[in-house]
């Protein structure tokens, strides 16, 4: 079997960073820290400007420019609001992913980002380019194919580069004030802790962006192993599933071989009771027909006749087994005036007197019901003019409340231990098709008796046991 090939590392869909409660939690803190680290330098440049007013240093202040700096309430105000509608982009990313076009719609929506942070940048004097880690994680998040997410990557660490406050005045031609110029207004003790919460606050952007690439690594290294997990699942399901082919092919091959052997069996049975019964009947017509004299050419030629009238019965009952395999006899008539036909015959072309006694009335009866009481009173009247050399047969038939009873007693030579042949086996085979019992009591010089019983359901023969 062929291994699946699995790549190196393992694409993490959008739904599962957005379920995932470190990669949240680190999501949150980053946007936390980058809120916080812009009111400080919103106030910081806010703070200054008023001290600067206050000691009335600003045209010194000024001179040092090249451009006029904003409004220190503009800074504050934008920084803010353009903060917000960052925050808002985020949410926006979030609902985006039930969007049809998803990756479209997170590419413009990372653009609009990076826009909103150079923005807040700009009117920071290009102090705060750590806020550019924000869109950077989106893309990892959101961004769910390879080339666009290496794309934006490429652009932001090239943004994150060159837009520091040197280069960019450099590029630009516009000289920033740096966050040094403004320490100078302020004491050494103050100077001291600005700069540490300034650089706290950049270290922590960053530490907590380090500590979100390690968690996607860590996610994608769980995923890849997730894959092949499931990979070997199923490679030992396509296994299974192989293997259970095989054996379903082989049991196919079973069930076909079982098939054959149950049609021969009833092809068996079918010939047995047509060709065996219709040939019993003949060699016994044909024996009395030794036993006249001479001079009883008529009932020689009535005797002949009915053989002959035998033979051509059990020729119509071979044709119609090749056929239907049901007996010719219950096509013609219902299951009681069949028996009484199959009597009649048999009782003018042997010296056997067999009568029929029906106590009552028989409950509804499907054709292969009846095709199996025929069959069985049929091979029994066979076996005792055949084998027993009966001289009468009883044939009774009753309903019992919920049971068939159906009694066949001959007088014939009758046996201390007997063997079941195919006659009597097959019998017991369609007796218990319909989970009913055959009982054979015989002994010598006085015949045989049958005794069967088929249970009935609700007025009808129970044929929930034959096997389909």
């Amino acid at each position: 079997m062929e291994s699946t090939y699995l790549p190196e590392m393992v694409d993490i869909q959008p739904a599962q960073w957005t379920k995932n409660k470190e990669v949240r939690l680190i999501q949150l803190l980053i946007y936390g820290v980058n809120g916080i680290t812009v009111f400080f330098i919103s106030q910081l440049i806010s703070r200054s400007t008023q001290m600067i007013c206050s000691n009335f240093d600003a045209r010194i202040f000024l001179e040092r420019l090249r451009y006029v700096p904003n409004s220190p309430t503009k800074v504050w105000a934008l920084s803010f609001f353009l903060f917000l509608f960052l925050l808002a982009c985020n949410l926006f990313q979030r609902l985006g992913q039930r969007f049809r076009h998803a990756s479209l719609y997170q590419v413009f929506m990372v653009l609009v980002e990076i826009s909103i942070c150079m923005a807040i940048m700009f009117y920071q004097d290009m102090g705060n380019k750590g806020i550019l880690l924000v869109p950077a994680m989106n893309v990892l998040i959101f961004c769910n194919t390879k080339w666009l997410k290496g794309t934006l990557l490429s652009v932001l660490l090239i943004l994150y580069l060159f837009l520091d406050q040197e280069l960019a005045s450099l590029i630009l031609g516009l000289r920033f004030v740096s966050a040094d110029a403004f320490f100078e207004y302020y004491s050494a003790k103050e100077t001291i802790s600005l700069i540490v919460i300034r650089t706290l606050l950049f270290s922590l952007n960053e530490v907590l962006f380090i500590a979100f690439l390690f968690l996607s690594l860590q996610l994608q290294i769980s995923e890849r192993k997730r894959v092949q997990a499931l990979n070997a699942e199923l490679q030992v399901s396509l296994q299974r599933l192989n293997a259970a082919n095989v054996q379903l092919s082989e049991y196919a091959i079973k069930i076909e071989e079982l098939a054959k052997i149950k049609e021969r069996n009833r092809l068996a049975r079918e010939i047995h009771d047509t060709i065996g019964h219709t040939l019993t009947g003949i060699e016994i017509g044909l024996r009395a027909c030794l036993c006249f004299e001479r001079d009883q050419f008529n009932e020689l030629m009535s005797q002949i006749s009915k053989v002959q009238s035998l033979a051509e019965k059990g020729g119509q009952d071979v044709r119609y087994s090749l056929k239907a395999l049901r007996c010719d006899s219950l096509q013609r008539y219902t299951l009681i005036p069949a028996i009484e036909s199959l009597i009649e015959q048999m009782n003018g072309c042997t010296s056997t007197q067999t009568c029929l006694a029906l106590v009552g009335e028989l409950p509804t009866l499907s054709a292969v019901q009846e095709e199996l009481i025929y069959r069985i009173v049929q091979e029994s009247m066979t076996n005792a003019i055949g084998h027993g050399k009966a001289s009468t047969i009883t044939v009774k038939i009753e309903k019992v409340q919920t049971i068939l009873d159906i009694l066949i007693v001959d007088d014939g030579k009758g046996v201390l231990a007997y063997r079941e042949g195919f006659g009597l086996s097959n019998i017991r085979q369609r007796i218990e098709a319909f989970c009913g019992s055959l009982e054979i009591t015989t002994s010598p010089g006085k015949g045989f008796i049958l005794a069967i019983k088929l249970p009935m359901t609700e007025g009808e023969l129970d044929d929930n046991c034959i096997d389909s």
